[in-house]
């Protein structure tokens, strides 16, 4: 699996996390919503080659965890 410590400390300076929207946005722009089809493009020109070999759900996996990581959960 991709490891995407450093991929959300990069991340957490462009993007947070709206806890009464329970969506992500961009900090500049806090109307525009980060959609998962915007992490997929996002890990993919990030990881290049290495994310696009993995499998849809490897790729899944990856984007729940940088989402995940995001909003500062450590488990679950």
């Amino acid at each position: 699996m991709i490891d995407v410590t450093e991929f959300v400390i990069q991340l957490k300076k462009l993007i947070r996390w709206d806890i009464e929207l329970h969506k992500h946005i961009i900090i500049s722009e806090p109307n525009e919503i980060i959609t998962n089809a915007d992490m997929m493009m996002m890990c993919s020109n990030y990881y290049g080659r290495k994310y696009d070999m993995l499998s849809y759900r490897e790729k899944r996996l990856v984007r729940e965890d940088v989402f995940r990581k995001l909003r500062g959960l450590v488990d679950g």
